[in-house]
């Protein structure tokens, strides 16, 4: 049981069983790879699909190279081909079946999955992650709130910029103000003890290396006031998007989907692996706490706006709504 919700785990074999057993109205399937798609295939005919595409099975590996070493790539460079031609096939399935309704997190990711298939999705939608204002709430910030720092990030790939965030608290560190800031980091992950060890001297930078659950993000999102979360790569960037609703203004990266849900009115914008370009922007915040004051409000409102209830789950609803009515005709 998950949040109160009863929850199957399926293999492959399992879930053929189940569909040949049950009768659905219609499946839904988030990030659908070869081994599903060639279960679930021959039941389309007869009943809709709603999947959503949210990164990894619909771009080329190559996106995130910079993830993988040399030496990684020399064995595992076959493997990701493979998986490129695997999950390329399935895509160009997937987005021409009639009775499959693509749903695409952001227009980047649409653009991004297309082009890797080869193929345009016929019957696609964007619609975005929700954020929940409820589990991520407004609360109004105080310029003061423009000194408290926070850092939470998986520490498990590149992809995630922690080093972008390493170089920008040592470049901070070299600032007259720098003892005025508190800087709290929590995340895990094989890049954790590389990223955070040269941070350890400092007395204002809290380090804990553990994962939030969502009540323990919310707390410190009404703790601090400013997020750091640079990126290399985001089909949407949701901790950034979620922080910009409890009030954050997030210090991040012009670069996949991210402008999509950010703008310098909301955000502080770097172009990628530019640490100097988010400390002197952080420095306006700094000078200029009415600044601060409305930016913060504005990516409340942006994020709720963009990704609430209204603009995903009740799309994602009417879409489904639509699928069964048709699938009924």
């Amino acid at each position: 049981t998950v949040n109160g919700i009863d929850v199957i785990r399926l293999n492959p074999a399992a879930l053929d069983e189940l569909l040949s057993r049950s009768r659905i109205g219609l499946l839904g399937a988030h990030s659908i790879e070869k081994p599903v798609w060639e279960v679930v295939r021959p039941y389309i005919d007869d009943m809709p699909i709603v999947v959503w595409v949210h990164g990894f099975e619909a771009r080329d590996w190559r996106l995130l190279k910079f993830n993988f070493t040399r030496a990684e790539l020399d064995t595992l460079e076959p493997v990701l081909d493979q998986a490129n031609a695997d999950r390329r096939a399935t895509m160009s399935e997937v987005f021409t079946h009639a009775n499959v309704s693509p749903i695409f997190v952001s227009g980047y990711m649409r653009e991004v999955a297309e082009d890797f298939a080869g193929t345009e999705a016929q019957r696609a939608s964007v619609i975005h992650n929700m954020i929940d204002p409820e589990t991520f709430p407004y609360r109004e910030k105080s310029p003061e709130m423009r000194k408290r720092v926070l850092w939470v990030r998986s520490f498990a790939a590149k992809n995630y910029s922690n080093d972008i965030s390493r170089d920008f608290v040592l470049e901070l560190s070299r600032k007259p103000y720098f003892n005025e800031i508190e800087i709290s980091i929590f995340g895990d992950g094989k890049y954790f003890d590389r990223e955070t060890e040269p941070l350890r001297q400092f007395e204002n930078v809290s380090i804990t290396q553990s994962f939030l659950n969502t009540e323990q993000l919310r707390e410190q999102h009404a703790q601090h006031g400013v997020m750091l979360v640079p990126s290399r790569w985001d089909s949407q960037g949701l901790t950034c998007g979620e922080a910009m609703a409890s009030g954050l203004v997030p210090l991040t990266s012009r670069v996949a989907a991210l402008p999509e849900f950010v703008d310098e009115s909301v955000a502080i914008l770097a172009e990628i692996d530019d640490h100097t370009a988010l400390v002197d922007g952080y420095e306006r915040l700094l000078q200029h706490p009415s600044l601060y004051e409305k930016m913060s409000a504005a990516a409340a409102q942006r994020s709720i706006a963009q990704c609430g209830p209204d603009q995903t789950i009740a799309a994602e609803l009417a879409l489904i709504a639509s699928a069964l009515e048709g699938a009924d005709a």
